[in-house]
């Protein structure tokens, strides 16, 4: 699947959003149009509602391999602790 990304694209103006979900780091709304918004502090990506599962499943690999580099890198049970620091600042 080919993700096209639009930069300074205007919404149409009767076009709402509803919040689909929000957490620390991000917040993911629906537009009318369409268009999913996945926004990460001050950036607001704009996608097609189907390329949210492939955003998904490479986030998920990311997060499986920096995991199990962390395992490997450390003798102890020590695990990359994703999710439970602030966004803002780099653990």
């Amino acid at each position: 699947m080919k993700i096209i990304f639009i930069i300074n694209t205007r919404m149409n103006e009767k076009s709402h959003k509803r919040l689909i979900a929000a957490g620390e780091c991000c917040s993911i709304e629906e537009c009318t149009c369409g268009t999913i918004h996945l926004t990460l502090g001050a950036l607001t990506l704009r996608v097609p509602r189907e390329a949210i599962e492939s955003i998904w499943v490479t986030i998920g690999a990311a997060i499986r391999r920096l995991e199990g580099e962390a395992v490997r890198a450390s003798s102890s049970s020590a695990r990359l602790s994703l999710g439970t620091t602030r966004c803002d600042k780099p653990s």
